[in-house]
């Protein structure tokens, strides 16, 4: 969930202060940075445990009450990186402009921003779907109702379809990117459009790219194929189909006056695209001077804002530069239209890291909130489909919340094969190694970035990848059953979930054996980074009654007393926003620069 920010930015107070500690820690060497709930807890003993009434926060005592007692704050937690990757779980609620457009097969819609681009696709190929001939007739009633599905790699575009006809023109082109031009393929298949039942397949064609790239020192032109329409295991078989085909590679020492404008037209013609076009006309005849070119294009394209309130606080929090916020770039957006899901990817410039952000549940999106009610479980196999049954496959299995895991998968492949793309390309200077991926996410974007966790973990190990991982979420509600926490916990220890302690989400879903994942961290609204020992809830209900409830599956007794004290609050939801988390953080950093 967000709202827009109504802070007022501090610029000059925050980077005043920032001076100030920096001054300080030169003069005392050995002083610690960070883990300020740490400092803030030494000689203060236990916190007391508290409760709400009218709204109001005060200290109980425990008594014969039920209340819940949890583990200490865990030494690993990093509040540098967690405001870091505070910043880009909040960033991803922003929808780019601009951008060069690819799409797949899925519903996905990326966008690619960064120059980065050029590095791991070598190029873009334009697809002129002309006419087709001689079609099957697929429909009971009149003939065919055709369009055509273009293809490279997991890019895909379609065309409109031609109603009612076995010789369809539709002189359309389309616009995909390649990645490798000596073993991809253009793959097109014409289908028939049904209104009651899945597609007809008519008849599939497919080129190879290294038959469509120019000499070298060629300009691109284009190449015309006629084809012969095939049956590859489906569909009917038959049928001729004219396509134009032309391959303009993403290459420095090459003259393509063409360029630019295809470029143009994969854009969404605003924001800063344009300034990636101007670069490009610039350089286009100067045998595109990209080096020169660099340092404009990253300091225009969907970088943190230098003065947003998010990028300052961060500022602040990274006292010793490693994780400073304008030292990342977005390198794609991707938005699934049919799930609403939308994820951000970050690379950091100066160093193998990556940031994967989920975007959280948006109060206008109705389909953000049919996917926070999809309460039942699903089976993590690889089909989807628990091989015990839905009742024992809650305590035998790791089984998750269904519609996290419908949004999480409708993203996925996408979102993995542009990590893989981008761990191909190391920054200059490092063979490869020793990178790290961070996964975050506010509100539902906080139970995609666990799901991605755990995904990012599997693969890790199973590839022998050898990675970093880490995961940092905000007002995450539970995600798993128990076997999925346990499963978890072990594989990605490097795990926190920060939580306003007035935040009624990251209490829900209560039922159907619902658990939280490993290291809950809370931030209260007077500015404290608290262990989850530090805040304790307190019921006057029996603890019979608690007792019983807990055995009808509603929910262990301990969730239950927190679940009434929280919602009981009146600014549970309000808690649960941006700028409740975004003030408690800059609370907390503060009193940090004041020690």
């Amino acid at each position: 969930m967000h709202v827009q920010l109504h802070i007022r930015t501090r610029t000059t107070c925050l980077l005043t202060r920032r001076r100030k500690v920096l001054l300080r820690l030169e003069a005392s060497e050995g002083q610690k940075r960070g883990k300020f709930a740490t400092s803030k807890q030494q000689g203060r003993g236990r916190q007391p445990c508290r409760s709400w009434d009218g709204g109001r926060a005060h200290v109980v005592r425990a008594t014969g009450s039920h209340s819940t007692a949890k583990d200490a704050l865990p030494g690993h937690f990093e509040l540098e990186k967690a405001v870091l990757l505070a910043s880009c779980a909040f960033e991803s609620y922003e929808s780019p402009s601009g951008g060069l457009d690819d799409f797949d097969g899925y519903d996905n819609h990326v966008q690619y921003a960064s120059p980065f681009v050029t590095k791991f696709f070598q190029g873009v190929l334009q697809v002129r779907v002309i006419r087709a001939w001689n079609l099957p007739k697929a429909d009971l009633i009149g003939k065919s109702d055709p369009y055509v599905v273009c293809r490279v790699g997991m890019g895909a575009r379609t065309t409109t379809t031609k109603k009612n006809t076995l010789e369809p023109k539709w002189d359309e082109t389309c616009r995909l990117f390649v990645e490798d031009t000596e073993q991809q393929f253009l793959r097109l298949s014409v289908f028939d459009e049904d209104a009651v039942k899945t597609d007809d397949c008519l008849g599939e064609a497919q080129i190879a790219l290294k038959d469509v790239i120019s000499a070298e020192g060629k300009a691109p032109a284009p190449r015309k194929f006629e084809l012969e329409l095939q049956n590859f295991g489906r569909g009917y078989g038959q049928g001729s189909l004219d396509v134009e085909v032309t391959f303009f590679p993403f290459d420095p020492d090459a003259k393509h006056p063409s360029l630019p404008t295809l470029l143009e037209d994969l854009g969404t013609g605003q924001g800063p695209i344009h300034e990636l076009m101007s670069t490009f006309r610039r350089n286009v005849v100067d045998r595109w001077k990209i080096d020169k070119a660099k340092d404009e294009w990253e300091s225009n394209l969907w970088k943190f804002p230098p003065e947003g309130n998010w990028t300052l606080l961060a500022t602040l929090s990274a006292l010793s530069g490693s994780y400073t916020p304008l030292e990342y770039e977005k390198v794609a957006y991707i938005s699934n239209t049919r799930t609403d899901t939308q994820v951000t990817l970050w690379r950091k410039t100066n160093a193998n890291v990556i940031v994967v952000a989920f975007r959280g549940t948006e109060m206008t999106k109705l389909r953000d909130f049919a996917t926070d009610a999809s309460l039942l479980p699903c089976s993590l196999s690889v089909e989807r489909v628990s091989s015990s049954g839905p009742l024992k496959m809650l305590l035998d299995e790791p089984a998750v919340h269904s519609g996290f895991l419908e949004a999480f998968d409708s993203v996925r492949a996408k979102l993995m094969h542009l990590v893989d793309i981008i761990m191909k390309h190391p920054v200059e200077g490092n063979d490869g190694s020793g990178w790290k991926v961070y996964t975050t996410g506010h509100s539902l974007g906080g139970a995609l970035a666990t799901l991605m966790a755990a995904a990012l973990a599997d693969r890790n190990q199973a590839e022998k990848s050898g990675f970093a991982l880490s995961m940092y979420n905000f007002g995450s509600p539970r995600v798993g059953n128990e076997k999925f926490v346990s499963q978890y916990n072990r594989s990605v220890p490097d795990s926190f979930r920060l939580v306003n302690e007035a935040d009624a989400v990251p209490r829900v879903p209560l039922l159907l054996g619902y658990k939280h994942v490993d290291h809950p961290v809370y931030v209260t609204e007077s500015g404290e980074l608290l262990g989850p020992d530090g805040i304790q809830y307190t019921s006057t209900l029996p603890s019979s009654w608690l007792e019983t409830v807990a055995k009808t599956g509603y929910g262990e007794a301990d969730d239950i007393v927190e679940a009434l004290a929280v919602l009981s609050n009146s600014s549970a939801l309000a808690a649960h926003m941006e700028d409740y988390y975004f003030s408690s953080l800059q609370k907390i950093l503060d009193a940090q620069v004041q020690l």
